[in-house]
C-alpha cells in the first residue's frame, strides 16, 4: 500500500550431496525520514552424512534519508544499519554505514560491519561519480583481521544517435536497453514532417515514460535506459511551449523501443489559435462540440452565463461546430452546424463573431 511492502521469497537447492532450503519475510514501512525493514529467515540443510540443521534469523535495517532542517552539513548526511539476531545464539552480524555528498555527482559513504567470530569488525569506504556519461565506484575494505583490499568499478555507454548523426554517452548500462529521441518543431503546414525553413524549438519538456527530457536549441531531445519492446507513451508538456496558443500535432504517441538504439520520433507543434463566439436564443451551460476535418480531434466548449463561448489551443484547419443533441433535447430546439478555417500562423490566428442559432418549436 503506497510506500508500505512486503516481500517474501523462498528458495530450495538440491545436490549430489544434500539439499537446502531457506526463505525469507520482509516488510517495509516509511516513517517520517526513516524506512524501517523488518525481517526474518530461515535455512534448512540436509546432508546423508549427518543430521539435518534449521536455523531461524531475525533482522532489522534501517535506512535515514537526509533531513534538511538540521543544518548545511548533518542535513545532507543518509545513514543506513543492518542487525540480524539468531535464537538462543544472540547478534550475528551488524552494520552501520553513513554517507555524504562531496561534489555534485560526487558521493561518499564509510561504515563497520561485525560477523559474529570475527576477531575485530570492517571497515570500508566508498567513493562513487554519478556522472551522466560515466560512473564510477572506488571501495576499499580492511579489517576483520583481513588485509586491506581495493576495487574500482566503472561503467559507460556509447549510441549512436541518428537525429544528430552523433554518439551519446551514458552512464547506465547500452545492452538490452533502449531510447527514443528525435526533434521539437512548429509545424506551419500541419504535414508532421520538419521542412526546410520550419521552427525548431528549444526548451520544451518531453515526457518518455518514465523519463523527461528537455529539446535543445537546434530541437532536439533524447531520452535513454527504456526496456525494449515495452509500449512507451510520449507526450509535450504543454506548459513549456513558448506560446498558449501552440498545440501538440498528438496528445501522445506509443512507441516500442528497439534494443541497443534509438527509435526516432519528430514531435510537430501546430500553432494554433482562438475560436469564440455566440448561441443566440440560450443561456449558459449549452454544450458545443468542435471536430477538427483532417485529424477527427474533438473538442468540447460550454457557453458562458450571456451565451457566448470561448476556447483556445485550437489547431489550424477546418472545424465543424454542433451542439450537443442531449442539449437540443432538453431545450426542445433545433441548430445547423457551423464550419468555419482557422488559418496557420506563428503568432497565432483567431476566428471571432462565429454565431450559432437555435431554433424553438414555437419559432416555426
Amino acid at each position: 500500500m503506497g510506500s508500505n511492502y512486503l516481500e517474501a521469497s523462498l528458495d530450495r537447492i538440491n545436490t549430489t550431496s544434500g539439499r537446502l532450503t531457506s526463505g525469507r519475510l520482509g516488510a517495509s514501512f516509511q516513517v517520517t525520514e526513516v524506512r524501517i525493514l523488518p525481517a526474518v529467515r530461515f535455512q534448512r540443510q540436509e546432508t546423508g552424512f549427518s543430521p539435518a540443521t534449521s536455523e531461524t534469523f531475525f533482522g532489522f535495517n534501517t535506512f535515514i534519508l537526509p533531513r534538511r532542517s538540521l543544518g548545511p552539513v548533518l542535513g545532507s548526511l543518509s545513514a543506513r544499519t543492518t542487525f540480524e539476531m539468531q535464537p538462543g545464539v544472540g547478534p550475528v552480524n551488524a552494520s552501520a554505514y553513513v554517507g555524504a555528498p562531496l561534489l555534485k555527482g560526487l558521493r561518499a559513504e564509510t561504515g563497520m560491519t561485525w560477523y559474529r567470530g570475527s576477531r575485530s569488525p570492517g571497515f570500508s569506504l566508498l567513493i562513487a561519480a554519478e556522472l551522466p556519461s560515466v560512473r564510477s565506484y572506488t571501495t576499499v575494505t580492511g579489517g576483520a583481521g583481513a588485509e586491506p583490499v581495493g576495487t574500482q568499478y566503472i561503467s559507460g555507454s556509447t549510441i549512436y544517435n541518428p537525429t544528430r548523426s552523433s554518439m551519446d554517452f551514458s552512464g547506465s548500462p547500452a545492452l538490452s536497453r533502449g531510447g527514443v529521441t528525435g526533434r521539437v518543431f512548429l509545424d506551419m503546414n500541419a504535414n508532421g514532417r520538419m521542412d526546410e525553413g520550419e521552427q525548431p524549438l528549444a526548451g520544451v519538456r518531453i515526457v518518455v515514460g518514465p523519463i523527461w527530457s528537455t529539446s535543445d536549441s537546434s530541437g532536439r531531445y533524447r531520452a535513454w535506459d527504456l526496456l525494449p519492446y515495452e509500449p512507451t507513451m510520449v507526450a509535450v508538456d504543454s506548459s513549456t511551449l513558448a506560446s498558449p496558443l501552440w498545440v501538440p500535432a498528438f496528445a501522445a504517441a506509443s512507441v516500442e523501443p528497439s534494443p541497443n538504439r534509438y527509435r526516432t520520433l519528430d514531435i510537430p507543434v501546430l500553432p494554433g489559435g482562438v475560436v469564440e463566439g455566440r448561441v443566440t436564443g440560450a443561456m449558459g451551460g449549452v454544450t458545443l462540440r468542435l471536430k477538427h476535418k483532417a485529424s477527427g480531434e474533438q473538442r468540447i466548449l460550454s457557453t458562458f452565463s450571456d451565451g457566448t463561448f470561448y476556447g483556445i489551443g485550437f489547431r489550424p484547419g477546418d472545424w465543424e461546430l454542433t451542439v450537443d443533441p442531449k442539449c437540443l433535447e432538453v431545450l426542445k430546439a433545433a441548430a445547423e452546424p457551423l464550419r468555419f478555417t482557422l488559418l496557420s500562423s506563428e503568432e497565432g490566428s483567431a476566428v471571432e463573431g462565429l454565431e450559432v442559432q437555435l431554433y424553438f418549436a414555437t419559432d416555426r
